[in-house]
């Protein structure tokens, strides 16, 4: 089985809210440090809707400095930016049994065991991504795989899914979208599925073109629609 693979995003909120549109089913890990302080969180989605969510903060090897759990850890999780994450795609009788072995043992490793099937999750420079922004105290391997986190028991209420996605259409046309898109320094994979909207498809038949995951392509699609290039239709 390949390895999970890493990628990071400018906004972990637009990473939840592609979750939740893509109906997933899994484990989200993420985590962000600032010095010595390094802040990590793990979100449980099934069918689209958070059940559990659990955030940490620890200042270098010390205990747990703060934690939080439930709608707190969400609301916390959803103001991040730029943070690393994994997402490990299950079943809910995997998910199931897994969360019922990490309350049991919680001062065991929260690496998912071998029969969860990661999905890795390629990074995508963000518009406002400049070469030489990278920050520097993000570029070790996240460290959650190897440190207890603490997860919610239940006592959450679910998050509703959102409103399906409208569809996709431009608002610029011809070579001056084109060449926006280079000002903006977005990436091939941006230009790519800019070319293929067209007002008709919604965003799965994009993703299948694309051959890319569904949260992937909303993701894109949240960026083009920051970047002026693209808006959605009002659903009902």
């Amino acid at each position: 089985m390949p390895e999970p693979r890493e990628a990071t995003t400018e906004q972990l909120s637009y990473v939840i809210h592609s979750m939740l549109l893509a109906h997933q089913t899994g484990i989200l890990k993420v985590e962000r440090s600032f010095g010595n302080i390094i802040e990590e969180g793990t979100i449980i989605f099934i069918n689209g809707q958070v059940v559990q969510a659990a955030a940490s903060q620890y200042r270098g090897a010390e205990a747990s400095i703060d934690q939080l759990r439930g709608v707190e850890a969400l609301n916390r999780l959803s103001e991040w930016g730029f943070c690393r994450f994994i997402f490990f795609q299950t079943s809910v009788e995997e998910l199931s049994q897994i969360s019922q072995r990490l309350l049991a043992s919680p001062h065991t490793s929260p690496t998912p065991p071998p029969q969860l099937s990661p999905t890795p999750t390629p990074h995508t420079p963000p518009p406002n991504f400049r070469p030489g922004n990278e920050r520097r105290a993000d570029t070790r391997p996240l460290s959650s795989v190897t440190r207890p986190i603490p997860i919610v028991t239940g006592q959450m209420p679910v998050v509703n899914t959102p409103a399906p996605m409208g569809i996709p259409y431009r608002l610029q046309e011809g070579p001056a979208a084109l060449q926006y898109i280079e000002q903006m320094k977005l990436s091939r994979t941006h230009r790519r599925l800019f070319l293929l909207i067209d007002g008709k498809r919604p965003a799965p038949d994009l993703a299948h073109l694309m051959g890319k995951a569904p949260e992937e392509v909303y993701r894109l699609l949240y960026e083009l629609e920051r970047a002026g290039l693209i808006k959605r239709t009002e659903t009902r």
